[in-house]
Formats: structure tokens, sequence, C-alpha cells
């Protein structure tokens, strides 16, 4: 059985290094470390997320407006020249 790329034998081997190297006591206090520090870099993602979702919407919003510009310019100048040039027939 493979979770997170890691076999099972993996795993009880990195648990067992852990426990040689900080002792069980230690043990809780580290993984509540890594716990804290996972739910940081969610954090720290979901804002990025949320940051980058507010620009584009501020972009679209901008082309849509651009484009409105774009739009009434030309209707005014059809509108401005749409008399003044004579055509031959």
């Amino acid at each position: 059985m493979t979770s997170l790329f890691i076999s099972f034998e993996e795993g009880f081997f990195i648990i067992f290094l852990t426990v040689l190297l900080f002792g069980p006591k230690k043990i809780p206090e580290i993984t509540r470390g890594l716990g804290e520090g996972i739910r940081q870099l969610r954090n720290v993602t979901q804002e990025i997320k949320q940051e980058i979702w507010e620009a584009g919407k501020k972009v679209k919003y901008s082309v849509k407006e651009a484009e409105e510009e774009v739009r009434e310019v030309g209707r005014e100048l059809d509108k401005d020249f749409s008399g003044s040039v004579k055509r031959e027939s």
C-alpha cells in the first residue's frame, strides 16, 4: 500500500528514525509544529489565489471598459464623417 508515494516500509522506517532521534516525548510537539506550518502554507496559497482572482476580475472589467470606449469613439467618428464625405457614383 502506497500513500503519498511512500511505501509502508519507508513510512515505518521514517517513524522509527524520528523516535530514535527525538524521543517519544518530543514527537507530539514536532507534529504540532508541522501541522501549523502546513496550515500557514495553505492560508498563504489561498490568499495568493484570491489576489490573482481579484486581479483577473479587474483586468476583465478594464478590458470591457476599453472595448466600450472604442465602440463609442467609432460611433462618434461614423456620425461625424458620414455626411461629410462625398461619394462618386
